[in-house]
């Protein structure tokens, strides 16, 4: 089996960035703001990475609920009936500003 090395440092900006590497993988690191929460980080993405169900997140974690609505419009609501559309733009519409810059939970 390869070897899956974590390397937990601290940044100039105080904070703790964790990196892990395996070869034949691409790398991935994550900022904390505590030391404990990169380890705690860095050994739960190297046992998904070990067991085969590590996907990449950081795309996702960084999406607004706004955003989300937008691409569900966009991709889904294609195969739905017409009123769900326009229930589902309505709402979007009123709560829109609340909504902009609203990240998705992780």
């Amino acid at each position: 089996m390869r070897c899956i090395i974590a390397t937990i440092t601290k940044t100039e900006s105080k904070m703790w960035k964790a990196i892990i590497r395996r070869k034949g993988w691409p790398h991935v690191s994550k900022t904390f703001r505590m030391k404990r929460d990169a380890k705690d980080w860095a050994r739960t993405v190297e046992d998904e990475i070990r067991r085969g169900i590590y996907f990449h997140r950081s795309g996702s974690e960084k999406i607004t609920i706004s955003d989300a609505l937008d691409r569900y419009l966009r991709e889904v609501t294609l195969t739905r009936k017409p009123l769900l559309k326009t229930v589902i733009r309505t709402e979007r519409d009123s709560s829109n500003q609340a909504l902009t810059s609203t990240a998705l939970p992780h």
